[in-house]
């Protein structure tokens, strides 16, 4: 059974759902959003200015407990500056969130990895 019980209502049919999640996603698309989910959560989620305070790994600071992250994409420009909603960055800021979630150390040895060769060319 999930940590989590969503309460969700369609808006075109108005139908009410109620679903069980042990993680919950919230992806509010390329602009910032409301933040309907932060009712309860909100008093408990730690602000910097208007965005949501995240530690290095993009999970946010809050009051709740330790094993229960919810993670900030996009969301922290202000702390991370103009790389943070840069959408050529997600792979990599996912991979954060990836190795976070699976507990494993957050990688340093991206060498050799890139896709694009910048190596400069010879003269022909």
């Amino acid at each position: 059974r999930g940590a989590w019980t969503l309460a969700a209502q369609h808006l075109g049919s108005a139908k009410n759902e109620r679903l069980e999640a042990d993680v919950v996603i919230w992806a509010t698309g390329f602009r910032s959003a409301a933040e309907p989910f932060g009712g309860p959560l909100a008093a408990r989620l730690k602000r910097e200015g208007n965005e949501i305070r995240v530690d290095r790994d993009y999970a946010a600071i809050w009051d709740g407990p330790s094993d229960r992250r919810i993670f900030v994409l996009n969301g922290a420009r202000r702390q991370r500056g103009l790389a943070d909603p840069n959408l050529s960055l997600t792979a990599w800021r996912g991979q954060i969130v990836v190795d976070r979630l699976l507990n494993r150390p957050r990688r340093t040895d991206l060498e050799g990895e890139a896709f694009v060769d910048w190596d400069v060319l010879e003269p022909s």
